[in-house]
């Protein structure tokens, strides 16, 4: 466990250099051009992702156009966490002992 852990503070870390230096894709490119023209759907996709986009839509700094999403990262694996140390303590009280 203790290895997933540090792994993933790793991941974390590391992840916000890669975004900043990484040019941005063609598909985040598309959705950064959605953040300009907000709609309550599009084509090809739920609207979250230009609303998540919208806030940081006068820069083309990459960093900023995928914080949100580095943000959303983080707080994914801090549930998936707290779930499975839920899940864990739950099923660690039903085991019979011998």
């Amino acid at each position: 466990m203790k290895y997933a852990t540090g792994h993933h503070r790793v991941r974390h870390a590391a992840a916000p250099i890669a975004a900043a230096k990484v040019p941005l894709t063609g598909d985040e490119a598309y959705y950064w051009e959605w953040s300009k023209h907000l709609a309550l759907g599009y084509a090809d996709h739920p609207p979250m992702v230009a609303y998540l986009i919208f806030p940081c839509m006068g820069t083309a700094n990459p960093i900023w156009i995928r914080l949100a999403f580095l943000v959303c990262g983080v707080i994914a694996t801090l549930a998936a966490a707290g779930t499975a140390k839920r899940i864990t303590a739950t099923s660690a009280r039903h085991v019979p002992l011998r």
